[in-house]
């Protein structure tokens, strides 16, 4: 039987010179009002006690259970004349969990940082007011070379939006959508020729709401069919007529096509004279050439 991955995403134990783990040995001394302190902690996983000095340890030691869980311990031994009493103890127990939630926050956020910097897409993120809180190096090139141009969207008409303006207006139709609306999916072709697939899902977290926005955008480098859909929406091409452009992408000839639809070869060529009026080509070459971009460069004039 295959067992479940384990879910390890507690921090390291930091080092012993680890100068935050030294403040906080001598806050946790100042809150024990004693002269010097040893913070001990111990984790699963780590097989090994982690100690944290402050002051110079002298005398017989008051050992203070500040936590105690199956997979996590941590003591703090201070001089005997300490007077620390049980709120002491429960203030010093906080500051230890609230630095063990730091450091595994931190963790979790750098190995998602890797990641995310890493991936070939572009993915940023927005907070509720629309501000760009993350974006990965994939998503700075892009907008770095798409912030000015319009896009080129899938649809018939073009919108005069740069990218940017059109991710901020998705984002902000993102955070007005309810909680649990399904992410909204966008084709769009850039200024460059580029087809980008869009992603814009909202995201809602912990306990007091805080509304986010993930938008992701990836390169489309080998879609044939995406494309075609995208002319297909772009130019208003019937059923029929996508795909004869379809076989015609395909390397078929006229009488192929024909045979292949149970058309007469008259039909197959009625068909593709407009295709040629509706995306203004006038060849097959042209027509080909203007699927491969996806519909993003229009020749000067229809076929005559």
């Amino acid at each position: 039987m295959t067992e479940t991955p384990r879910l390890l995403l507690n921090p390291a134990c930091p080092a012993s010179g680890d100068p935050r783990m030294h403040r906080l040995t001598g806050i946790l001394a100042a809150l024990a009002g004693a002269e010097w302190a040893i913070l001990t902690m111990w984790q699963e996983g780590w097989n090994r006690e982690c100690r944290y000095v402050s002051g110079l340890p002298a005398g017989q030691p008051r050992e203070l259970v500040l936590v105690e869980s199956p997979d996590f311990r941590a003591t703090l031994q201070v001089d005997s004349s300490s007077p620390a009493g049980e709120e002491a103890v429960a203030q010093a127990a906080f500051l230890v969990e609230q630095e063990m939630s730091v450091r595994k926050l931190g963790r979790q956020v750098g190995l998602l940082q890797g990641a995310l910097d890493n991936t070939s897409a572009a993915v940023l993120l927005f907070d509720r007011e629309g501000n760009i809180v993350y974006a990965n190096p994939p998503a700075d090139t892009m907008l770095t070379h798409q912030t000015e141009e319009p896009p080129r969207p899938a649809g018939a008409d073009a919108t005069g939006t740069p990218l940017m303006g059109l991710l901020c207006r998705w984002v902000e139709e993102a955070v007005a959508a309810p909680p649990g609306s399904s992410a909204r999916t966008e084709v769009v072709t850039l200024a460059d020729g580029t087809i980008v697939a869009c992603e814009v899902l909202r995201i809602v977290t912990g306990e007091d709401e805080e509304t986010g926005v993930v938008v992701l955008l990836q390169r489309v480098t080998a879609a044939p069919d995406l494309r075609l859909d995208i002319l297909v929406k772009k130019f208003g091409l019937s059923p029929r007529e996508r795909d004869v452009l379809r076989l015609l992408a395909s390397g078929l000839q006229r009488t192929e096509i024909a045979d292949t639809m149970c058309l007469s070869p008259h039909t197959v060529r009625d068909h593709i004279k407009r295709l040629y009026q509706k995306t203004g080509t006038s060849s097959k070459g042209e027509l080909l050439r203007l699927l491969s971009r996806g519909g993003s460069e229009t020749p000067a004039g229809p076929a005559r």
